[in-house]
């Protein structure tokens, strides 16, 4: 499935991909992604507000829903699917309007699952940028090394399985 995506994001384009798939999308990597979350639980504190990055359905929201008292999705694809599953609200914003100077309530924690990787190389410096100024600590869940952060994070906990890695920043 994930190289099925992978493949139909290559020829479409993620644009395109998810505005012909986004209302019978459902994420490949839940298992994994619940697992992962799961396991950081014990080991870093979310705080009470977060921004899931890229949210798509609101997996990690469904996830972290019951330990959080605010959360709010942002995502330019699926934005409504979002807001219908978790019953909350959404920013509809994409990498390159991140990159900008985006004007958003600070938060605790942004996590991000399966994306950031996918953020365009150029725009990926204002993006960590840009998420610093929002929260003081970033979660990403990556299904490779990518995308390599230095710039204004520094990565203190990491959990790997399956080759997928839940890494943990702090705002440097």
């Amino acid at each position: 499935m994930t190289k099925a995506i992978r493949n139909q994001y290559a020829q479409l384009g993620v644009d395109n991909y998810y505005k012909t798939n986004a209302d019978v999308y459902q994420n490949p990597h839940e298992e994994i992604i619940t697992s992962l979350i799961s396991q950081s639980l014990d080991r870093i504190d979310y705080g009470e507000s977060i921004y899931d990055l890229c949210c798509g359905n609101g997996l990690v929201t469904k996830l972290l829903n019951q330990n959080i008292r605010f959360i709010k999705g942002i995502d330019p694809y699926m934005a409504s699917q979002y807001r219908e599953q978790t019953g909350k609200d959404c920013f509809e914003l994409d990498f390159k309007q991140m990159s900008q100077n985006i004007n958003l309530p600070k938060v605790n924690t942004i996590v991000c699952s399966f994306a950031l990787h996918l953020c365009p190389e150029s725009l990926l410096p204002n993006v960590l940028y840009n998420l610093s100024q929002l929260a003081q600590q970033l979660v990403i869940i990556t299904p490779n090394k990518k995308p390599n952060i230095t710039q204004f994070w520094e990565m203190t906990d990491k959990i790997v399985q399956d080759r997928v890695r839940l890494q943990i920043y702090k705002r440097k």
